[in-house]
């Protein structure tokens, strides 16, 4: 009886209402929220192959309109920026997407606004680099990823670019420049911002081939330092969030290796300089690829979504997303919910208050089960 009433005060997660947003819209590789249409809303932008498209989803219908379709081909990743400062929101698209191609392909691409939302948007090409892959804002920056280095093969030859794609005074017209952050690590998979030490600037966590990584700029400088290797037999690390434990400690959360079989935290030391403990919180699947992290409880702790896509052709018994939320202040010890074991085959997932309700969503997209699925937060 007291091991029961343990287990059930130790439940922190709240319950989730799946509601199925587009049953088969195609392959998804991305999913943002931005409020395309100026209404103080949270939509959704969802990024497809087969076909070749970028749609959103007008919230609370959740109507689907296409912004830009075949005219560009392979879209992988996107990103909301307000380019011109008019308040309304532009994209950013990269595209040409070829894992196996590091001599040619990858573009990046400014959407511009049509008159009217039931239009299709303009894309300008910005700039080329194969294997474009991954877009953040970084302390108000566009900085974009590649896969892997121009000319390389996997893990060799020259590494992987990370760089800020500085805007000019017109952003239709002018040209943007590069400002290079890094290019020694191979295989970078995901990068996220994040103010690490307080002082109001945005370093960068970068997890690749070679392990997990803390990117600062110091002068004109960017410096790394590593925090853990990744996965230890398969070398490395895919997907990257940060989270907050209770009593403030922040952990790291990632996909291990690169669309691997596990995924692991890196709790924070209580004294700085020494390592991050590393812990496994789910092993022995397969294609984790979707990782976010957001405060699910309304308790200012952190849970962690992690969605499993099997191998990409996806079979749905290789699907999985969990939740885990931490009960500790050490991150020793973890609540761990199944979210949807039955039909997301999760490439993407991203955390946000959809209905204003002051809970936190979630929305998954899936690339084997082509769908966009919203699990809105039930808690109190």
């Amino acid at each position: 009886m007291l091991l029961a009433l343990l287990a059930f005060f130790a439940q922190q997660l709240p319950d989730f209402k799946e509601q199925v947003v587009d049953p088969e819209v195609g392959v998804c590789y991305a999913v943002t929220v931005a409020d395309i249409n100026g209404d103080g809303k949270p939509d959704l932008v969802v990024v497809t192959e087969i076909p070749d498209q970028v749609v959103w989803y007008e919230n609370p219908t959740w109507k689907r309109r296409v912004i830009v379709g075949k005219e560009i081909k392979l879209p992988v990743c996107v990103q909301a920026m307000d380019v011109d400062g008019d308040g309304k929101t532009e994209l950013l698209l990269g595209a040409d997407w070829n894992p196996g191609n590091s001599k040619a392909g990858g573009s990046v691409w400014l959407l511009k606004r049509p008159a009217t939302l039931d239009e299709p948007w303009t894309p300008i090409k910005l700039d080329e680099e194969p294997l474009m892959h991954r877009f953040r804002l970084v302390n108000g920056e566009f900085v974009c990823k590649t896969l892997k280095g121009k000319d390389s093969a996997a893990g060799d030859g020259n590494p992987a670019l990370l760089f800020a794609l500085k805007k000019p005074a017109d952003p239709f017209k002018d040209k943007w420049t590069r400002d290079v952050i890094q290019n020694e690590l191979h295989i970078t998979h995901n990068f996220w911002p994040v103010d690490m030490d307080g002082d109001g600037k945005e370093e960068i966590l970068l997890a690749g081939l070679e392990g997990v990584f803390i990117l600062k700029k110091t002068g004109d400088k960017w410096e790394k330092t590593k925090i853990g290797d990744g996965d230890p037999e398969k070398r490395g690390a895919g997907e990257i969030k940060i989270g907050r434990l209770p009593g403030g400690r922040r952990y790291i959360v990632t996909a291990e290796p690169w669309h691997g079989h596990s995924a692991a935290v890196y709790i924070e030391p209580e004294k700085a300089g020494e390592p991050w403990r590393r812990q496994v919180l789910v092993d022995k699947l397969k294609g984790c690829h979707a990782v976010w992290t957001a405060d699910l409880t309304g308790t200012k702790v952190d849970s962690a979504v992690i969605g499993f896509r099997g191998v990409p052709e996806g079979k749905k018994e290789e699907c999985v997303v969990f939740v885990f939320h931490p009960l500790d202040a050490k991150g020793e010890t973890w609540e761990k919910k199944v979210l949807d074991d039955k039909g997301m085959g999760s490439e993407d997932a991203i955390c946000a208050d959809l209905n204003g309700d002051g809970k936190v969503d979630i929305i998954a997209v899936g690339r084997s089960t082509k769908n966009v699925k919203i699990y809105w937060n039930q808690g109190k």
